[in-house]
């Protein structure tokens, strides 16, 4: 059978006709990759200048043997003559990035600590983060990836099979671009909490299969957390005043869509025009200049609520 619509990989991808799709070949590589770093940190972690060897590579292989075997036996794979080209490619790809990681852990002295780091899930418990006000947020995730240097500091990785263009521009300066990107700082300061403490240096990144030299990272800093603060208070203090409008992203056609905006697949304009009339609404600046809709000295004016003043 050939790969389609369904909830795990969603409508078939046009230009690629009977093949495997995008998400379930990414899911195969990185879910490869992750169960063979488990089985190397249970038995010891590599050093830094340990290479991929032929034996991890022949041990990485037949790991990916048995992800081929399980997606082929749920008919995910597309026309036998393609899939036989796109896991040809695959290979190629886990033995670039054994070296290219191999690469990476030498440049900076780092030895793999975790793997799959659940918080909040699996029976683990929550990670808890204070905001300077007092306030107590608890985040469920997992975690790819975690090494320590030579150093001691944290090295947090999230592997993405896709492109890296939609987190181009995170830094120190918007690490979270503008409200809609968290999680590499929430990954930081999870790792940090339990890995190595506050006082540990940690840097989080974004490291891209398909090219896995590319990486977005970013410094867990001083400025980096206190913006983190600033942006999970003014969601919270959203939430908790029940102020979080849909506001559907300005072109809907790319990437991945808007589901909660457009759960039946007509449209976001109607929720579109709603945001356009809600968003004047004063008690939304914040939130506004969170997204950098509103700029400080373009503060709305007082809507008058009526009422009388007693």
């Amino acid at each position: 059978p050939m790969a389609g619509g369904d909830s795990a990989t969603g409508p078939p991808r046009k230009g690629r006709p009977g093949r495997i799709v995008v998400l379930v070949l990414g899911g195969v590589l990185l879910v490869a990759f992750a169960a063979w770093w488990f089985l190397i940190r249970s038995d010891a972690p590599p050093a830094p200048d340990l290479a991929g060897s032929a034996a991890h590579r022949g041990r990485l292989h037949a790991i990916c043997d048995e992800a081929f075997a399980d997606i082929e036996a749920r008919g995910r794979t597309g026309r036998p003559l393609l899939w036989r080209r796109d896991a040809q490619h695959l290979r190629r790809d886990l033995d670039r990035f054994l070296a290219d990681d191999a690469a990476w852990r030498h440049a900076n002295r780092a030895t793999p600590i975790a793997v799959e780091a659940a918080f909040g899930r699996h029976g683990r418990p929550a990670f808890a983060h204070r905001l300077p006000d007092g306030r107590v947020l608890r985040f469920s995730g997992q975690i790819d990836r975690v090494d320590r240097s030579d150093t001691g500091d944290l090295l947090v990785s999230d592997y993405k099979t896709g492109s890296r263009k939609p987190y181009t521009g995170i830094s120190s300066t918007d690490p979270d671009k503008k409200g809609a990107h968290l999680q590499l700082p929430l990954y930081a300061l999870a790792a940090a909490e339990l890995h190595g403490g506050s006082a540990t240096g940690v840097t989080a990144g974004y490291w891209f299969t398909g090219d896995s030299k590319a990486r977005v990272d970013l410094v867990l800093d001083d400025g980096v957390r206190a913006r983190i603060d600033h942006v999970l208070g003014v969601i919270a203090d959203a939430i908790a005043s029940g102020l979080f409008p849909a506001r559907p992203p300005k072109n809907d056609r790319y990437g991945l869509p808007c589901r909660v905006c457009n759960p039946d697949g007509h449209g976001t304009a109607t929720v579109a025009r709603r945001w356009e009339l809600k968003r004047v609404d004063p008690r939304l600046d914040a939130y506004r200049m969170l997204i950098g809709d509103l700029t400080p000295d373009a503060v709305a004016g007082t809507i008058d609520l009526g009422g009388s003043d007693g």
